[in-house]
């Protein structure tokens, strides 16, 4: 079935085509990564600052999702060598020039100036970009491509169903909260999850919002402090994802100042994340009780540094 792809592979150009389009599909991914963690802040700015992003924002987004899933596409089509690679490297490329030179000057950097190092980065992605295309265009006039029927239809197939694949998974998890208050903490904070707690050896439960930290602390019997996700404890998936939300609001104003990460907001922010926190902390205490655990003491930090205790 793949006899045509792996003749075609066994060559040096076919190897060298199909690092590229390793290359490019890895560069997809990272795209996608990246825009998964940018929309998990912008979600975590809108909270803390009670505004939707604006209607630019929305489109670059778009854009941004248009220009992830052609390169992830074109690096999967010369993956498997199918001549479809030369049409998406050419639609890829155009668009990265149009951002480039009309679509970023004109619409996107209107409301903030470019990072004058981003800008660069991308110009020179761009580049290479150009310079691979006419690689590919090169191999398909050399006939080192399989054509779109015959011999091709299995290699077009499988990289159209990976393509698909991809879109629907960027696009979900753009769609959906991110577990944003545990991003960037270690890798074994996902493992944390299977591993629930004893509650009948917690005393207390507190909510507080450090930089890049967990949002609950328990307080152990034993009188070891620490903090635990949300379904360590038994919590709703929901209270769960709006705890994770809150903390990564916080994480998002936080600022470097001397030698400690500490929020840098307005009064009304201020007042919006205690006034959630006190929510949170009352829908903590409520699923603890309903679990049975009422000697449990829910407590959270209030503006002032002092521990409030939930009803």
């Amino acid at each position: 079935m793949f006899d045509a792809y792996l003749s075609e592979l066994s060559g040096f150009p076919g190897i060298v085509l199909a690092a590229i389009g390793a290359f490019y599909v890895f560069a997809g991914l990272v795209l996608a990564r990246q825009m998964i963690l940018d929309r998990v802040l912008s979600r975590a700015i809108e909270m803390i600052s009670l505004e939707k992003q604006s209607r630019v924002e929305t489109l670059q987004q778009v854009w941004m999702i248009v220009s992830a899933i052609l390169i992830f596409a074109a690096g999967a089509t010369l993956l498997f060598m199918s001549r479809l690679a030369v049409w998406l490297f050419a639609v890829a490329l155009l668009q990265q020039v149009l951002y480039l030179t009309w679509a970023a000057p004109r619409y996107f950097d209107a409301e903030d100036e470019p990072d004058p190092d981003g800008r660069r980065q991308s110009t020179n992605a761009t580049i290479l970009f150009g310079a691979m295309t006419l690689a590919v265009v090169a191999a398909a006039t050399n006939g080192n491509l399989l054509p779109l029927s015959g011999s091709g239809v299995p290699s077009l197939l499988v990289s159209g169903a990976l393509t698909l694949a991809f879109a629907v998974w960027m696009l979900l998890r753009l769609g959906m909260p991110d577990r944003p208050g545990v991003q960037g903490l270690p890798d074994e904070v996902d493992d944390m999850e299977d591993a629930p707690v004893d509650l009948a050896e917690i005393d207390g439960l507190r909510l507080c919002a450090e930089w890049y930290e967990l949002p609950v602390m328990a307080f152990f019997a034993d009188g070891e402090p620490r903090f635990l996700t949300p379904g360590q404890i038994g919590l709703s998936t929901a209270l769960g994802q709006d705890l994770d939300t809150w903390q990564s609001a916080y994480n998002a104003i936080c600022e470097y100042a001397e030698s400690d990460m500490v929020p840098v907001w307005t009064e009304e922010q201020k007042a919006a994340h205690f006034g959630q926190a006190a929510t949170l902390a009352g829908r903590i205490r409520s699923e603890i009780r309903a679990a049975g655990h009422d000697r449990i003491e829910v407590s959270w930090q209030g503006a002032d540094g002092t521990m409030v205790f939930a009803d």
